[in-house]
């Protein structure tokens, strides 16, 4: 008698050489989610891919030289591993979110010639996310324009990637969408307000958790790089997480942010024990040849 959304934000994958960005085990317990919670629907909030490599800020090494090939192959087969964990979901989701939007900015400074062009009889260009991760075949549904794009649910429901910070961000929120809830990425850290509207319902604004790695190793402001090439062990203030949301129906919503500390995440009596998910992606990629 209720419908299921599941959502999860910011998984930044990419590859230090041979080394993930993204936490794989966060990645594998939402998966785990997933299949236990069944969802009719499945959103991510927007910033799938770090593109690192292709960033406007200085490189803080050499690391990411001949890793996007890998990367859009680890992307695809992780979007396909959630289709399967979710055999009964009406949409779901892809929203472009500021990192994603660097292919984009990188074709139009550096080649603009190319931007837009389509192989022939196709839907997408040929250097776009939906065409290289092939979102089609694995029913994904990509929703660019970042950052004006969002997905909206239901009238009081909307699904952001975000932008901006600042000290109170559920409040800006809030003055931006003063009469929907609105659950949003981009932070990397897990939070919410509830507010009453004069109608007397109320409404919430949601800030979601990340799927990337939190220990430094995931290009930031704060990150460094040792002496000897490796990234320093450094924790940002940072979580993991992932979110269900349960819709009864009349504007009566369940928001469920579930933590993931360390790969493990704790929700309805139930341990998810994500692991570095190597096993899920291998197979998933024999299967892709």
């Amino acid at each position: 008698g209720y419908r299921t959304i599941a959502v999860c934000s910011d998984l930044h994958l990419g590859f230090r050489k041979a080394e993930a960005i993204h936490d794989r085990r966060a990645i594998d317990a939402f998966l785990q989610i997933l299949n236990y919670s069944n969802p009719d629907y499945l959103v991510n909030l927007g910033d799938l891919i770090d593109f690192a490599d292709i960033s406007h800020f200085a490189p803080d090494s050499n690391d990411f030289i001949n890793t996007l090939q890998p990367t859009l192959q680890e992307a695809h087969n992780i979007l396909a591993l959630q289709t399967d964990a979710t055999p009964n979901a009406e949409k779901r989701i892809v929203i472009e979110g500021n990192h994603d939007a660097r292919l984009q900015k990188k074709l139009l400074n550096d080649a603009s010639q190319f931007h837009g062009i389509k192989a022939v009889g196709d839907e997408y260009p040929a250097m776009s996310l939906p065409n290289l991760l092939k979102l089609d075949k694995i029913g994904h549904e990509y929703i660019g324009g970042y950052p004006a794009n969002e997905y909206q649910y239901k009238e009081d429901l909307i699904f952001i990637h975000g932008s901006g910070g600042g000290a109170n961000p559920t409040r800006t929120l809030q003055d931006k969408y003063p009469n929907e809830n609105v659950v949003q990425g981009h932070l990397h850290r897990i939070g919410s307000e509830l507010h009453t509207r004069r109608d007397g319902k109320y409404i919430g604004k949601y800030i979601m958790g990340l799927m990337g790695k939190i220990d430094g190793s995931l290009p930031s402001v704060n990150n460094g790089i040792d002496s000897t090439g490796k990234t320093v062990k450094k924790y940002e203030p940072w979580q993991n997480g992932a979110m269900i949301i349960n819709d009864y129906g009349e504007g009566n919503y369940e928001f469920n942010q579930i933590k993931i500390t360390e790969g493990r995440a704790y929700w309805q009596g139930k341990k998810f024990d994500g692991d570095d998910g190597s096993s899920h992606l291998e197979k998933q990629k024999t299967a892709a040849m």
